[in-house]
């Protein structure tokens, strides 16, 4: 069995090690009792009332992700389509 993750194992999302692409959300944080919180989640509580694996996902980010998906997505087709007229298509 795995021991519990500690927040000083965690890297913050920030830093150089991570090259800002990481899998701990931004509001990742160190707990006040040394574990690790989510968006104000601990991550401990979550597990020892959910059981593990848990996951835990910061909503506020999932949102500006998707917002931000979908903003690229419509500016690529809008792309294409400029492309498509220019070659005759």
């Amino acid at each position: 069995m795995s021991r519990p993750l500690t927040a000083s194992q965690v890297p913050s999302p920030a830093s150089p090690e991570t090259d800002g692409l990481s899998i701990w959300p931004r509001s990742t944080r160190p707990g006040l009792s040394g574990d690790v919180t989510v968006a104000g989640v601990s991550l401990a509580e979550a597990a020892a009332r959910f059981g593990g694996p848990v996951y835990v996902l910061d909503e506020e980010e999932v949102r500006e992700r998707c917002r931000t998906t979908a903003r690229t997505l419509v500016r690529r087709e809008s792309l294409d389509d400029m492309n498509r007229r220019d070659i005759g298509l």
